[in-house]
């Protein structure tokens, strides 16, 4: 006795959400090299642009398999939601303060989507915040890059 064409899609469904809870959801920050920009008043600054981002795969787009884990880059989180957009900006307001770096020009952006459209069973999800890290000084900016 065959399985039908709707037990197979199922079942494949099933192992593809156990491959994504099992190794995926990634929290990362991807910055440019330093350089000099112009602040409103003209004054040149050192800044870096950055862009991070935090991915998660949900079993019909409300139960989190697995979430990246903001803040912490040993992997991902599982069975908790944490795509979330403010979690992300506080994390990165709340390092770069932490670094003596001010944060300017914050816009997030969020994607969706599904994997097995028919049965909308796996759903994939992500916030990015892009932004400038703005540095006090030349020194503090080469310092933090480890040029001094």
């Amino acid at each position: 006795m065959k399985p039908s064409s709707f037990l197979r899609r199922l079942l494949t469904a099933l192992v593809l959400a156990g491959l994504c809870a099992a190794g995926s959801g990634c929290m990362s920050i991807d910055r440019t090299d330093l350089r000099q920009t112009r602040s409103p008043d003209g004054a040149l600054r050192p800044s870096r642009h950055f862009l991070a981002g935090v991915y998660g795969y949900f079993l019909f787009n409300s139960i989190p398999l697995a979430c990246g884990n903001i803040g912490d880059y040993q992997g991902p989180t599982l069975f908790r939601d944490t795509i979330d957009v403010d979690a992300l900006q506080r994390y990165l307001v709340e390092d770069a303060e932490g670094r003596g770096v001010a944060v300017e020009d914050l816009s997030p952006a969020f994607y969706t989507d599904v994997f097995y459209s028919s049965l909308g069973l796996v759903w994939y999800r992500e916030v990015q915040i892009s932004g400038t890290y703005v540095y006090p000084s030349d020194e503090a900016g080469r310092k933090e890059l480890g040029h001094e």
